[in-house]
């Protein structure tokens, strides 16, 4: 399980950073959810926890995913 949680929140981790990089996105309130959920390890694993054990619903998460390409939301709903 910490394995899966490992691999996934790398994964939407460096598509969040390298998303928000490259378009300058650090201060914009449009992708403040995606920088507030997914920006770091930390705040990764905790998302992706609060998703699969029903803390916060997953669908909140996805939508905070629309941002990025469509291969994470994919991703996503396959965790």
């Amino acid at each position: 399980l910490g394995m899966t949680f490992y691999i996934f929140g790398i994964t939407f981790t460096s598509g969040t950073v390298a998303h928000v990089d490259a378009v300058q996105l650090w201060t914009d309130p449009a992708s403040e959810g995606l920088r507030d959920n997914f920006a770091t390890m930390g705040r990764s694993f905790l998302a992706l926890y609060m998703a699969m054990s029903g803390g916060r619903s997953w669908g909140e998460y996805y939508a905070f995913l629309t941002d990025i390409p469509v291969q994470y939301r994919l991703l996503f709903i396959v965790f």
